[in-house]
């Protein structure tokens, strides 16, 4: 447990430099935030998925919390994974990042 509350944290923190980084419109500006903003993505999917295997009830309920919030606030269709939300998500600011950099951070994965 001590190691995803570590992990909680790390993405709070990481939470916290994208609305930094947000502010900044130029380019570099925006690959470092969307560079954060795949990292954060990444980090929301490994948590969601602790917390379901865990599978006690106080971590099920945090997992059906991020579930929520992403449906609320996020985009999230009702009946969609949140594992294949994650995939969307990721496919999407992947692209921005193509667009920024040249195709630079493609990899086989983005594609799957």
């Amino acid at each position: 447990m001590d190691q995803l509350k570590k992990s909680i944290e790390e993405a709070d923190k990481l939470r916290y430099q994208l609305n930094q980084l947000r502010s900044d419109r130029s380019k570099q500006g925006m690959i470092r935030y969307n560079e954060a903003l795949l990292e954060a993505t990444d980090r929301q999917h490994n948590i969601y998925t602790r917390l379901r295997l865990m599978g006690d009830p106080e971590s099920t309920q945090k997992a059906d919390e991020m579930e929520y919030v992403a449906e609320k606030y996020m985009g999230k269709e009702k009946g969609t994974s949140f594992g294949d939300f994650i995939t969307m998500l990721r496919k999407e600011i992947v692209w921005q990042l193509n667009l920024l950099t040249a195709s630079e951070h493609d990899s086989p994965r983005d594609y799957e």
